[in-house]
């Protein structure tokens, strides 16, 4: 079962400052996908996640808004979701 962070805090502390899935590096062909509130897709992984997703919009530098996000991981991008729920992000 792969532990997965539920908060992001990236304010340059050296700690959550990007968001951790462990074990992900089992899957290098995993798509990620997270989503604001509105449905928006705000950060986007499909070929494997490095761990290293700063709770920035897409590739910028901005940091999205504190709040909640919603994600979803399909391990072996075959279109089947392998689990989702929730990332908090503040600063």
């Amino acid at each position: 079962s792969e532990k997965i962070s539920q908060a992001i805090t990236p304010n340059g502390d050296g700690k959550n400052d990007t968001w951790i899935i462990e074990g992900i590096e089992q899957y290098p062909k995993a798509h990620i996908s997270v989503y604001n509130r509105w449905g928006e897709a705000v950060f986007t992984a499909t070929n494997g996640y490095q761990n290293d997703w700063a709770g920035v919009y897409k590739n910028n530098r901005e940091i999205l808004p504190t709040g909640p996000y919603l994600y979803i991981i399909d391990f072996e991008n075959n279109g089947k979701i392998d689990l989702k729920g929730w990332l908090y992000i503040s600063d």
